[in-house]
């Protein structure tokens, strides 16, 4: 049987004969065409040159284990990328509570030894720490889009884009998300204070 010339199949195909005959040459080429941008975009997304690396690795792996399910190989670009963005979203979740916990005992520590001199850059710092852990309780959503907006500053015409929304859909949810961070904020800082006082 004649080797297929890889280079002249869509992606569609290349996909479609993965799914049949589970020969890794297919995988491999779309391996080739896609790693460097899936791994540009983990960099861009994690701001982590190991942990995109390991992210885009990850997310192959993903794809030769779920392939059999996608039913429409024509959306191929469309299915990687929606395992990049939450690969890169599991990462940033996994780093931010390690974070937050680490944080939050340091800064518990300091307030058991001594709860009744705070100085204002502790202060600074426990409202930090609030946000950390308000931002790792939020949802998956609210979560990525803030990230996305005020971490990463991309702008509402690409978040309309990656999540399919209109403008004022986009801004809405900032909105949201915005106040309920907020909220989140002021209830720890208030238990906080309680504590002490």
């Amino acid at each position: 049987m004649a080797t297929p010339n890889l280079s002249q199949m869509t992606e569609a195909q290349l996909a479609g004969a993965y799914q049949q005959t589970h020969n890794g040459q297919y995988l491999g080429e779309l391996y080739t065409r896609y790693y460097e941008n899936v791994f540009a975009y983990c960099i861009r997304f994690t701001h982590d040159r190991e942990g995109a690396l390991d992210i885009a690795q990850e997310t192959f792996l993903r794809a030769a284990e779920r392939i059999g399910q996608l039913r429409n190989t024509h959306q191929f670009a469309g299915w990687l990328f929606r395992i990049v963005r939450n690969g890169c979203i599991d990462f940033l979740n996994t780093k931010n509570r390690t974070i937050a916990q680490a944080e939050t005992t340091n800064s518990l520590a300091e307030w058991d030894s001594d709860p009744f001199s705070l100085h204002p850059s502790q202060e600074k710092e426990q409202l930090l720490n609030a946000l950390q852990i308000a931002l790792s309780e939020m949802d998956e959503n609210g979560r990525g889009l803030l990230k996305e907006k005020y971490l990463e500053g991309l702008p509402i015409a690409e978040l309309q884009a990656r999540y399919g929304l209109s403008e004022s859909a986009v801004k809405m949810r900032l909105a949201r998300a915005r106040k309920r961070v907020l909220a989140r904020v002021e209830r720890i800082a208030a238990t906080r204070m309680q504590q002490v006082a």
